[in-house]
Order: C-alpha cells, then structure tokens, then sequence
C-alpha cells in the first residue's frame, strides 16, 4: 500500500510541472488574409501579423522568410515584400517564437507576368449594347492614379491599353475628329444630333457622367470595357475654297449627288450690293443672303416663287460665319452669330414648304454670288470662304 500511495504522489507531481509548463504562441490576425493569391512581378506587397502567448511576461518574435523575391528575411510583425521580376511561385513562412515555442503560417503566392495586363475598350452602340465597329475614335482611359492616356479605334471599334498595375480603370470619354476647315477629301467622325434640325455647334467629344469601368488582378489580369456611345457620322469635306467676286461677277457651287451635310461660309468682306444665293428646283425657290460688313450686319431672305416667305436679321458681320445644316429629307437648320432658324417640313405645302425637297436629290445649287451693279467703291465685291461637308451615318 504504501508503494502505490509513493507512485501517486510522484504521478501527481509530474502532472504539476506538466500542467504549469510553457505554451505555444497564437497568431490571431494576419494579412494578406488569403493564404493562397496572385501577384504580378515586381509588385509590393504588405506582409503583416498579430499573435499572443497564454503565458504572461513573454516576448515574441516574428520571423518572415520568402522563397524569392525581396526580401529574402527579415524581422518584426510586418514586412514590405517585393515579388521577383520573373513570374512563377513563391512562398512566405511567418514564424512566430517566445523562445522556447514556435507557431508558424506559409502563404502560397503565384506571381504573374505584366506583360500579360490589359484593358481592352469595345464600342458599342447606345441603343442596342452591341459592338460598334468604328475606326478612329479616340478612347480616353484613366487609371486609379488619375492618369489619363488615350488610344484609337482599331476597324472593330476596340482600343487597347497594356498595363503594368492592378486596379480599376475608367473610361471617361471618347472623341471623335473635328475636320472643319481642312483640305478637300478630308474625313471626320463627329456624333449624330439627337434632333437632326438642331442648331448646336457639331458634337465631337462624348463625355461619361456614369464612366464604364473594369479591374485587372494578377487573377484577372485581362478585362474589357463595354463602352456605349450615341451613332456616330462620317464627315468629308467635299469642296472647299475662297471667292473674291469683283463687279459684275457670279460664282456658282454645286451639289453633285442627293446632299446630306453641312454648308459653311466665312464672310471675310462685303463692299457690294449684291447677294449669296442657295437655290433648289428652279430660279424662284432660293435662299439669299446679303452679307454683314465690318460696320453692319446682314441678312437672310427666303423665298418661294420668288415670293419672300421668311426673313431673319442681324445674322453676323465681315469675319463671322454662316452654318446650314442639311439632313437630305427636305429639312433645314440655320445658324450664325446669335440668329438661328430650324425649317422642318410640316406636309401642309404652303409657301413656307419650298424646300421641302432640299439636298433630297441633285437639283440643288450650294450656292453662288450673284451682283446687281450698284456700286460701291472701291472695289465692289464679296470676299468669304466656303466649305461643303457630307454626311454618312455610321
């Protein structure tokens, strides 16, 4: 009896000193929180833990060690770590000691290539979500920094832009090509009016208030924005030019084909009594303009059977220019200086229905000078610019 109380007392002592021994830490945070992600090279990355230990009056320390990259160790509960500049995998072992007792955690890092990022743009149309094969267009993108860098069109409708950072991307507007005043034969993109008839100047920039945006992530490092955009119309110079009539002088332009466009005259000079007529099917259907001076304005006349149906004062001096809009269908819209004038074909065939027809088919004069002899010297002339542009709905 007495041999089996001596063997408890000693069991009952080693259970003691078992029990009040030391513990094991605790890591009871850590970051990155996935223990398996992606990185692409060369990215930095903040490594980071909190642990504890059950026993009291202990200090840790925290030990990282990394495969690759850098760097290769270090001390403390967080670390910066750089990935290597070649993709592959790589692994980070935190280890966390008080001295006598260790814990640890690995993390399993793929590290992707940025040569491999990239955004791509598709265009697509408003009304209808699909792509919207235009070349030219120019795409502006901005990155998470607010940078802005800008791309062209390819003949899909698609821009792409390669990057070397994760993040979201945004597109903030697309642009088209304003061509107004260049050479014969050149081509412009510009949006189509929401009212063909408006007077407002031409629309060349699209601007989001709601940007379409994507993020790229060493796990998703190719992404495309679907980018929609109003119609869009091409536009080509089809004739442009100068005129300086002297007395007794006509100059005349014509419209080759059924006109769909844009006729634009920039009064540079008027010292004659005369006037700039645009005429449609016949000698009494026209519009005539007698041009500003440097010290007057002019005026527009509009006639039907050689009656005045309309009239519109105070449309720009010497320097000024004047716009009219042609949708092809009979219609017409105006514009210059302060004064602009929208003439829809309402079917009533009255006398203000006289163009009902206007750049609808070939008989139809762009327009041409024409002098009455009253002089005014010196010298007696017109002297503007003019340009013709036609539309193609795209």
């Amino acid at each position: 009896m007495k041999r089996i109380a001596l063997l408890a007392l000693v069991l009952a002592a080693l259970l003691t000193v078992i029990g009040c021994g030391n513990k094991e830490p605790v890591i009871n945070s850590f970051a990155p929180s996935s223990l398996k992600f992606a990185v692409f090279t060369g990215e930095v990355t903040q490594f980071s833990a909190q642990a504890s230990d059950p026993d009291e009056n202990t200090t840790l320390v925290y030990s990282w060690a990394f495969t690759s990259g850098s760097p290769s160790s270090a001390k403390g509960a967080s670390v910066e770590w750089t990935a290597p500049d070649s993709p592959g995998t790589a692994k980070a072992t935190l280890t966390v000691s008080d001295g006598e007792k260790t814990v640890t955690k690995t993390w399993e890092i793929t590290v992707k290539s940025t040569a491999e990022a990239e955004v791509t743009v598709q265009l697509v149309k408003q009304d209808g979500n699909t792509p919207y094969a235009i070349s030219g267009m120019r795409v502006v993108l901005e990155d998470k920094y607010t940078m802005m860098i800008s791309v062209i069109t390819d003949s899909n409708g698609k821009a792409s832009f390669p990057t070397d950072e994760r993040g979201t991307f945004k597109v903030v507007r697309v642009e088209g090509v304003d061509v107004t005043g260049g050479a014969e034969g050149a081509i412009g993109l510009e949006f189509v009016k929401e009212s063909p008839l408006s007077t407002a100047a031409p629309k060349i920039v699209y601007e989001y208030s709601v940007c379409p945006t994507a993020t790229v992530e060493p796990a998703n490092e190719k992404v495309t924005i679907q980018c929609p955009i109003p119609s869009v119309r091409k536009v080509t110079i089809m004739k442009t030019g100068s005129v300086d009539t002297p007395d007794e002088t006509s100059f005349y332009c014509y419209a080759s084909e059924s006109f769909a466009g844009r006729i634009i005259i920039s009064n540079r000079n008027c010292d004659c009594s005369g006037g700039l007529y645009i005429r449609y099917s016949g000698v009494n259907n026209f519009m005539v303009f007698n041009l500003g001076k440097s010290t007057n304005t002019g005026h527009l006349d509009i006639y039907s059977g050689g009656t005045k149906v309309h009239g519109l004062n105070n449309i720009g001096m010497a320097s000024d220019d004047l716009t009219i809009e042609v949708p092809g269908n009979g219609d017409w819209a105006f514009n210059a200086n302060d004064v602009a004038f929208t003439r829809t074909a309402d079917g009533l065939n009255d006398l203000r229905d006289s163009f009902v027809s206007f750049g609808a088919n070939g008989s139809f004069t762009v327009f041409n000078t024409y002098n009455w002899g009253v002089a005014n010297m010196p010298p007696d002339h017109y002297r503007f610019e003019y340009e013709v542009q036609k539309f193609e709905e795209l």
